[in-house]
């Protein structure tokens, strides 16, 4: 299963999601989050993160910054690291160049775990627990229209009343599970196919956003079609 990297941070949920051979998922925000509680000793503020994340994202350039936001984050731009040198590379570049580089490993694994292992891999598509569908993110078209793997849709009917809140233990009752069809770049994925080679999870990848974006969409509503009325796609309610 892919995992969020930020469950990792108990340790208690690290080994236990390390025995079920799962895989976690670094994002930009938790690389961004974690270098900075090394680098500055604190959780950062929210209106930091945003600026953070923005000039990560190439949505601000570094000039554009404020000169008071620029003093309270002036350490991760100017403090040398074991593997970034401010001389050299700006905190942007670094920060990428790191998620490139630890995403490449969760391709790397996945592949191991799909061709060596004779696995199958778990992706929650939403990236979050709803009790109606949300939209698919789009991460898990990123790998598998790259690998050209098989996308099976999974309904899950009735968790919420088995699994209630943040408790993993079960409380009885019973989950309807039905699954569907693959989706293949063969067929229901056919328009969303992309011959041009990318690395999965970087900027690289960007210039494919709008075929993983048809490719979530169906991924949706093949979902969809397995679920009865209460957890179909609709005005959400989260747990």
């Amino acid at each position: 299963t892919w995992v969020k990297a930020k469950y990792y941070e108990n340790a208690v949920l690290g080994w236990f999601f390390d025995q079920c051979n799962n895989l976690p998922l670094p994002s930009r925000g938790y690389a961004i989050l974690k270098d900075a509680a090394a680098v500055m000793g604190r959780r950062l503020e929210n209106d930091e993160y945003r600026v953070l994340r923005d000039l990560v994202d190439y949505e601000i350039e570094p000039e554009s910054v404020d000169a008071t936001t620029y003093k309270s984050l002036e350490a991760l731009f100017t403090r040398a690291r074991s593997d970034f040198d401010p001389a050299k590379e700006h905190y942007r570049a670094f920060i990428n160049r790191r998620c490139d580089r630890l995403m490449g490993l969760v391709e790397k694994r996945s592949l191991e775990a799909l061709n060596e292992k004779d696995n199958h891999i778990i992706v929650f598509p939403q990236g979050t627990r709803s009790v109606r569908l949300l939209p698919s993110r789009t991460g898990m078209l990123e790998f598998a229209l790259r690998h050209e793997v098989p996308i099976v849709p999974v309904g899950s009917n009735g968790c919420e009343g088995v699994y209630p809140g943040a408790s993993p233990w079960a409380s009885g009752g019973r989950i309807v599970y039905r699954i569907g069809k693959p989706l293949t770049v063969e067929g229901a994925l056919s328009d969303c196919r992309i011959d041009t080679p990318y690395r999965p999870f970087t900027r690289e990848a960007s210039a494919f956003a709008d075929a993983f974006e048809r490719g979530a969409a169906v991924v949706t509503q093949g979902i969809n079609a397995l679920l009865d009325e209460p957890y179909q796609l609709g005005d959400t309610h989260s747990d």
